[in-house]
């Protein structure tokens, strides 16, 4: 053992006995064992004591003691065994992700072995065919085996990492969306007041222009308070925290909070705008909170439960944290709400004839005191109070920013049990067969304006589309929720007419699979799990970004697996046409030829998962037959199959057991009669020889699923 020049560091050296002559040097050439071992290995051991006064009582023991282990390994192994098997180990019980502990063991034999190769650990599969690609981060067995023409490779392993395809098109990067209805940007759109939530629809009737509420001239203040942790430092950047109290009906008509959803939709459309005089606060009630909240009993006094107020300190945000629309009443922030925040706001408006009023203490800091604002979401909200409807549920973020209407396409779609997925649903014909783009709201008029669906989204700047932030944004409230439910029963369209709807069977043979009232009262990720018919529908699409040649393709790539063609399958030549960052997730195009508008190239590549709950096995076997160094044919046979964690799929995330078997082929030709034919012409003369490939494939891909634990139970059984 010779130390390393860093400790702890040794090399392994020594010579086998027996000398060229043995089984050792047969099967791994010099009887040499070379290796380096580096690393570090850390042992916890203590002894832990753990009384319960309970316990005690009861047994009459007083305690008990447990051993407490703790261990980290930091292992690095690298050498030589022979010259045919060489090892490489990474290890690190620290690592953050599975992906970076690497293992390879690999045989390598002479070049008239049967036996080319042997390879243990992280492995990879490549086949030249462009049906059945492989894989590249893949943790098992492979072997390479040579029978004169005949080569053939076998791999046996699990597959720790999945496919992805980046499209690229003049210099932009192609990006598709498909996301689900409860797939909404959830705490980060707020209505101001509950007039605004009722005007929303009505203020959408005109397919250009929304119309402000009634009375409403414009919003000329407002300010944006928040409760997380930062403002629970007493000091957040040299801005000390408001002490405030938060109030969901502050400004509202009395009884808003009594009546929840019934009140809203019995006062209409037209509800009071937010103004002091019409809540049930006076003066002096006003006056105590700001003086005295500590003495106030908030159920008692006003009514009002858990989740209807919220005081403690805040921190008021900047102009850059949001922006808001001062015509519709509802501002956007430029990032979404955690579980524990709260968020309140206080501002101005002035009504048409002149007024202003003012909710809450806008720019008025009460220093003695606590600072009132009104509520618009408690911290983890609940369905059941009021301030649930002030959070906006029909924007989506679909991705990238500065969209444009020329790069961007848009389409909700309905995928029927068993069907593809398509633009109507099956059995409903709407007004003259409107898709649900335009029975959604989001195509009402053509590229020219005129009140005609096209198709095509209506990309109206800050009306359907947020453009700059890469929104669609729906014109109602509930679009998969009430909204449907008037328009498939009462033929009620989002400008307020009532247009033709016919329904096979009728509405209430549908209702249940088409309208989803339920989703607006349930979180985001309680809707997704229990209302597996709401995965039906689906906003989908493609936009592309501002042209460049660096083009982001996704965290944890794996190393040799990047591949990038063009729009005729040629493949581009790492180094000269592109490089890859492994380690930034990045493509950079360095031939300017493909980033033309003219020029489509294909980036596909393979990302190590982060987190693995299931595992999939990968059995592959491939063979090439070389008849002439012009000619050859291959067959692949690949089988990826995945083990259940238990007997209940969701929806889209069921386990799979896929098959799929291959032939391809190919024949290049060189005439010299067209080379001379070539060179005969005037004025031509040929640099290379003329050449015709001619390359063909054929696969078969057979579907299928593992069996469940209930299904081999019953087997079982049935043998038994």
């Amino acid at each position: 053992l010779e130390p390393g020049p860093r400790s702890p560091a040794y090399r392994v050296s020594f010579e086998v006995p027996g000398g060229n002559q043995s089984l050792f040097s047969t099967i791994f050439g010099p009887p040499v064992v070379d290796l380096r071992v580096t690393g570090n290995s850390e042992l916890d051991v203590g002894l832990g004591y753990d009384q319960n006064a309970y316990q005690q009582a009861r047994t009459g023991q007083d305690g008990s003691f447990s051993p407490d282990f703790g261990q980290e390994l930091n292992l690095n192994v690298s050498g030589t065994i022979g010259d045919k098997l060489n090892i490489n180990v990474n290890y690190d019980t620290q690592s953050d992700f599975d992906f970076e502990n690497q293992v390879s063991l690999v045989y390598t034999g002479y070049e008239d072995d049967i036996i080319q190769t042997i390879e243990a650990g992280n492995v990879f599969l490549q086949t030249p065919s462009e049906l059945i690609r492989g894989g590249q981060r893949l943790f098992g067995l492979r072997t390479d085996l040579q029978f004169g023409p005949l080569a053939v490779t076998a791999v046996a392993s699990q597959q720790d990492a999945e496919t992805d395809e980046v499209v690229i098109e003049g210099g932009s990067q192609a990006t598709t969306f498909d996301l689900a209805p409860t797939r909404y940007e959830d705490g980060t759109h707020f209505f101001l007041g509950f007039a605004f939530y009722n005007w929303w629809d009505a203020a959408h009737r005109d397919p250009t222009t929304p119309t402000s509420p009634p009375n409403l001239g414009r919003l000329t203040g407002l300010e944006v308070w928040i409760q997380d942790a930062q403002a629970r430092q007493t000091n957040n950047n040299g801005v000390p925290p408001v002490e405030g109290t938060a109030l969901a009906d502050l400004g509202e008509p009395i009884g808003v909070l009594d009546g929840g959803r019934a009140y809203l939709d019995a006062i209409g459309e037209i509800a009071p705008l937010p103004n002091p005089a019409n809540d049930q606060y006076s003066e002096d009630d006003l006056e105590r909170l700001r003086l005295r909240a500590s003495e106030v009993n908030y159920t008692e006094d006003y009514g009002l439960e858990g989740g209807e107020f919220v005081g403690g300190p805040w921190r008021r945000l900047s102009t850059n944290d949001y922006v808001f629309d001062e015509r519709l009443g509802w501002l956007s922030l430029t990032g979404s709400l955690g579980p524990e925040d709260a968020l309140a706001v206080t501002y101005q408006y002035r009504t048409t004839s002149g007024e202003t009023v003012t909710v809450g203490d806008f720019q008025d800091i009460t220093d003695d005191g606590r600072t009132l604002f009104k509520l618009l979401r408690e911290r983890n909200p609940i369905p059941a109070n009021a301030p649930w409807d002030l959070t906006m549920r029909n924007i989506y973020r679909v991705g990238g920013r500065s969209l444009n209407a020329q790069d961007f396409v848009a389409q909700v779609t309905y995928e029927p049990p068993g069907n593809t997925a398509q633009k109507t649903l099956p059995g409903v014909t709407i007004s003259d067969g409107f898709t649900l783009l335009s029975a959604l709201g989001l195509d009402r008029v053509n590229n020219t304006g005129v009140p005609r669906p096209d198709d095509l989204i209506d990309f109206l700047r800050g009306y359907t589309i947020d453009a700059q932030n890469g929104r669609i944004i729906f014109p109602m409230r509930e679009p998969f929720g009430r909204y449907m439910e008037g328009l498939l029963r009462d033929g009620r369209y989002v400008d307020g007419t009532e247009i033709g709807v016919t329904i096979s069977g009728g509405y209430d043979a549908v209702a249940s699979d088409f309208v989803f009232t339920e989703m607006y009262a349930l979180k985001p990720e309680v809707a997704q799990r229990e209302l597996n018919k709401l995965r039906r529908y689906s906003i989908e699409g493609e936009f592309k970004s501002a042209s460049q040649s660096v083009f982001n393709v996704g965290f944890g790539l794996v190393e040799g697996s990047v591949t990038v063609t063009d729009a005729n399958g040629t493949v581009l030549v790492e180094g000269t046409d592109y490089v890859v960052n492994t380690t930034a997730g990045t493509v950079e195009i360095r031939n300017p030829f493909y980033l033309t508008s003219n020029q489509q190239i294909r980036v596909q590549v393979e990302k190590n998962k982060l987190f693995s709950i299931g595992s999939k096995t990968l059995v592959g076997l491939r063979s090439d037959l070389r008849l002439s160094e012009k000619a050859g044919f291959g067959a692949t046979w690949m089988r990826l199959a995945e083990r259940p964690l238990s007997d209940k799929f969701r929806i889209g995330e069921e386990a799979l057991e896929n098959s799929i078997v291959g032939l391809d082929g190919g024949v290049t030709y060189e005439p010299r009669w067209v080379t001379r034919a070539i060179d005969a012409l005037p004025l031509i003369q040929t640099r290379a020889p003329s050449s015709f490939e001619f390359r063909g494939e054929v696969a078969r891909f057979s579907p299928g699923h593992p069996e469940t634990f209930a299904f081999r139970q019953v087997q079982r059984d049935l043998a038994e």
